[in-house]
């Protein structure tokens, strides 16, 4: 027999601060490079099927509101206490989901914000929330960085299978409003969705090449976690094979008849390399095909280094 959850907790102003001294923070701060981190509401209400979101909305129905804000007083105190601490930080990462999700809120934090910190920060924003207004808050708050989740050129991929229901369009334009207002952007992508194609992948790339953000990290490989729609998805086909992960950055752990874990590998480590080589693309697409049949493995160290140049060279040329 298993409890039921417990309600949630709704005034999150309840709440103590997270206690920093628990780990060794100012390594912590020198290591990411992240400025000090903070969230200002708990809880995301779109159901993407490779989150969890969805699965926790279903098992706290019926228990409390599940999007929920704290205030902004508390928010801005949390802030400047720490700072106080920690004023090595140098600035601020907001980790909310979604950071523009409410305007009215938005508004009130960052006018706020602006007055009583006034430091550089970074958030993560969806593109299709993002219009003048809310880039007009963001730049007069000194928000330097938007973090942006692409996370697959196919229209099919995106909002059919990940569920994640913005347009190209509205990713362009979100994109552009960001980089008029003077406003650096990051894109977070996703490969080897389930059912996933190498020209799909390739997609994913080229749309990023018209988004242009200021920076492009590799892309994390899907991963099927339990719980989420995807999973089951996977686990029905028998795709997900034993392999262990320990990390976003790890191989995936699909063996799925579109793309290998082999390939994706490759295309993981090229991906934000061919964005920015657009011309490069034809040769990278062929360069991924023989790196992922089996053959390659038997192919003599030398012949791996020679195929290897293109991508060592921009490597060379990114230093």
């Amino acid at each position: 027999m298993r409890n039921e959850v417990r309600p949630l907790i709704e005034d999150l102003d309840t709440l103590p601060f997270p206690d920093r001294d628990l780990f060794e923070y100012r390594k912590i701060l020198r290591g990411r490079g992240c400025g000090l981190e903070v969230m200002a509401s708990r809880g995301c209400p779109f159901p993407c099927s490779f989150c969890a979101n969805h699965k926790l909305m279903g098992l706290y129905r019926g228990k409390g509101k599940f999007v929920r804000f704290r205030s902004v007083g508390k928010v801005i105190e949390e802030i400047k206490t720490q700072l106080e601490k920690f004023p090595e930080a140098g600035s601020v990462t907001f980790h909310d989901d979604t950071f523009n999700l409410n305007k009215d809120y938005l508004r009130e934090l960052c006018e706020m914000y602006g007055k009583a910190v006034g430091l550089p920060f970074r958030c993560n924003i969806r593109a299709d929330l993002l219009d003048e207004e809310t880039v007009s808050l963001l730049k007069n708050a000194n928000c330097g960085s938007v973090w942006i989740g692409v996370e697959a050129g196919s229209d099919s991929i995106r909002n059919q299978l990940l569920q994640k229901g913005i347009s190209k369009e509205r990713l362009v334009r979100g994109f552009e409003l960001a980089r008029k207002a003077g406003i650096k952007t990051r894109a977070f992508n996703m490969i080897g969705s389930p059912g996933e194609t190498r020209e799909q992948v390739l997609e994913t790339i080229r749309l990023n090449q018209e988004l242009a953000p200021d920076e492009i990290p590799e892309p994390t490989i899907f991963r099927p976690y339990p719980g989420t729609k995807l999973h089951d998805y996977c686990a029905e086909r028998g795709w997900i094979s034993k392999r262990a992960t320990e990390g976003y950055g790890d191989s995936s752990i699909l063996d799925q008849p579109s793309i290998s874990a082999r390939e994706l590998d490759y295309l993981q480590e090229l991906f934000p390399f061919a964005v920015r080589q657009n011309r490069m693309l034809p040769l990278f697409k062929v360069l991924a095909f023989f790196r992922a049949r089996k053959a390659y493995a038997r192919l003599p160290s030398g012949v791996k280094k020679v195929l290897r140049i293109p991508l060592n060279l921009l490597r060379g040329a990114r230093r």
